[in-house]
């Protein structure tokens, strides 16, 4: 959690405090087989110093729920999943499979800032090299889409036209290939995934 100030010109006029709490829980159902849970809670509330006001806000959200397996060099994951890309510090440019939610990064840090997937991953695993097909059926929400959704609402009113697409489901697919050596990782990948905004 923590408090911030808003400020308007050279005056404060705002305090804001923010504060998240995760649960995540694992079943194991054997050595190579599990469940896993996680779940976030966020509250935050804004004072405003000049009307004397605050304002609540209560958030709760499921951040991952999938079954993982292995068995022998497969390793497969199913359900709402964070998918990931790149290996830096901060802020990979090419991580872009979990789409972003610009409401949470206000509060909290980039990896809990990015939306789960629900979809499959599917790995498999030789000593040096990985090969990884990621699937992801159904169409990602987030506040680009929202807003489309809404244009296309209101453009259905105005000329009573149904958009041609208004199906759930959605072709998201990728590969990737990583292998290892030294002190290089390599990976290279193809892929056909969601618009943030469509």
């Amino acid at each position: 959690g923590g408090v911030g100030k808003e400020e308007e010109g050279n005056r404060e006029r705002k305090n804001q405090l923010a504060n998240a709490y995760q649960l995540s829980v694992r079943i194991q159902t054997s050595p190579l087989h599990f469940y896993q849970f996680r779940t976030l809670s966020r509250f935050s509330q804004k004072y405003d110093q000049e009307n004397q006001q605050y304002t609540d806000d209560f958030e709760f959200e499921i951040r991952e729920g999938y079954y993982r397996g292995i068995s022998g060099n497969h390793r497969y994951t199913i359900g709402a999943q964070l998918l990931r890309l790149g290996k830096v510090d901060y802020d990979s440019p090419i991580d872009i499979l979990s789409p972003s939610s610009s409401a949470a990064s206000d509060i909290m840090d980039l990896d809990e800032s990015k939306l789960p997937v629900i979809g499959l991953k599917y790995d498999w695993l030789g000593e040096i090299h990985t090969f990884s097909i990621y699937i992801a059926p159904f169409k990602q929400k987030t506040g680009g889409t929202e807003y489309t959704i809404f244009q296309e609402e209101e453009e259905e009113k105005e000329t009573g036209q149904i958009p041609p697409d208004r199906s759930v489901t959605r072709p998201h697919f990728g590969v990737q290939y990583q292998t290892s050596f030294e002190q290089v990782d390599l990976r290279m990948g193809l892929f056909h995934w969601c618009d943030p905004d469509n």
